[in-house]
């Protein structure tokens, strides 16, 4: 109890603005969508909708934790090195923040019920943008900047209804505050301020389904370690408040309520593990934003995005010796249609992962994963970002709920 309670005050001490993409794209609808599902499935690609074992937290499906034993709860950080480029320039920075917490509990192995418990960045908006424009009587130096994102405080329950069927369902609570500025220098007018804020609240669910021994089912015994996962997520209507005005001159423009969508999503995953050694896994995942509106409008900037990964991983041997032999080693790939869609213009991404996972003894284990990938194109005026990060997750094992006999 005490490793967890440090555990979740240090992750809960720092501020999730911390976690910033800093690419200028974040401007657009709530900020870069942070797909995490915890950092094995990072270094897989982006895939764990079909992955069930005792020994792995799966944090994309809440029917993926009918299998745990014992009580484990993870934290992951991440730094990310960004290179972006335009037709004009270019330019290099460098971020680190807050990934995730994770605690699931086993309340009934024999059932298959677990708890689980989740802080988890959704989106982030972080950029900086200036421009210089001659006019006829001097020049004026117009700078953009954003900051926030949105976050979720999540609660998961596992059920599973047979040996190989597995359901699971996840409440979160969406809430996080989105800033942009716009501040306007002129060598001969006077200077400009604007600053717009909105503020975010409410409710999903996310609907899981998970079977695994395929091969069972249809008498097929070559696919005996075929699991099959779904996820599924209703649309959410968050509150949303917003506030615009310059603060120059404390001067408030607008200030209006309503909603914004976090529209319908599905995500569907495969895993197949290769004569015990070597587990093969797939995942793709939609979300339907073409027709989300933001204060009852569409977002003619944004579009429907799908996202497909492949990953493999060299199972690790729990009970051998080595320690080499009890590390797991993890490659992925993924290929993401992302929701931005600018100027006509669709924004794609692509990106290469690795990993591994090192035992801690019997404590938990330390999850090393490394990504690259490339987002959009210099061409029709777009920006171009290339992106090398690294992700460090630690996960803990500790029994609780021991009953002891009476003497």
């Amino acid at each position: 109890m005490k490793t967890f309670l440090k555990s979740f005050i240090a992750c809960t001490l720092i501020p999730s603005l911390l976690f910033g993409g800093g690419s200028s794209y974040s401007r657009y609808g709530i900020g870069d969508l942070l797909y995490f599902g915890g950092n094995r499935a990072y270094a897989l690609g982006g895939c764990g909708i079909a992955t069930l074992h005792s020994e792995y937290l799966n944090q994309f499906n809440p029917a993926g934790l009918s299998k745990l034993l014992i009580t484990q709860f993870s934290s992951a950080f991440e730094n990310n090195t960004i290179s972006s480029s335009t037709r004009y320039g270019s330019s290099k920075y460098n971020t680190y923040g807050f990934q995730s917490f994770f605690i699931a509990i086993p309340i009934s192995i024999d059932n298959g019920i677990a708890l689980s418990m989740e802080y988890t960045p959704y989106s982030s908006v972080a950029y900086a943008i200036r421009r210089t424009t001659v006019l006829p009587h001097g020049t004026s130096t117009n700078t953009y900047y954003g900051t926030g994102g949105i976050a979720f405080l999540g609660v998961g329950l596992s059920l599973s209804l047979t040996d190989n069927l597995h359901l699971g369902l996840k409440v979160a609570n969406y809430f996080g505050k989105n800033e942009q500025y716009i501040k306007a220098d002129y060598d001969v007018y006077y200077d400009a301020d604007y600053e717009r804020s909105t503020y975010y609240n409410g409710f999903g669910t996310t609907v899981g389904v998970l079977y695994e021994h395929i091969g069972k089912e249809l008498n097929i015994p070559s696919l005996e370690t075929l699991s099959l996962g779904l996820i599924f997520s209703p649309p959410t209507q968050l509150s949303a408040n917003d506030i615009a005005y310059y603060p120059l001159y404390d001067t408030t423009v607008t200030k209006r309520k309503g909603n914004s969508e976090l529209p319908f999503s599905f995500g569907i995953g495969a895993s197949y593990v290769l004569k015990n050694t070597y587990q093969l896994l797939t995942d793709f995942h939609y979300q339907q934003w073409a027709s989300a509106k933001h204060f009852g409008r569409v977002n003619q900037d944004l579009r429907n995005a799908f996202r497909f990964a492949l990953g493999v991983e060299r199972l690790p041997q729990f009970r051998q010796p080595s320690f080499w032999q009890r590390t797991a080693y993890r490659l992925g790939a993924y290929y993401h249609a992302t929701y931005y869609n600018i100027h006509g213009r669709g924004i794609d991404e692509y990106g290469f992962t690795a990993g591994i996972g090192l035992p801690l003894g019997t404590l938990g284990k330390l999850d090393v994963a490394f990504q690259y990938g490339v987002r959009g194109t210099t061409a029709y005026d777009l920006q171009r970002d290339t992106f090398y990060r690294i992700s460090l997750g630690v996960t803990v094992r500790e029994q609780w709920f021991i009953q002891f006999e009476e003497e």
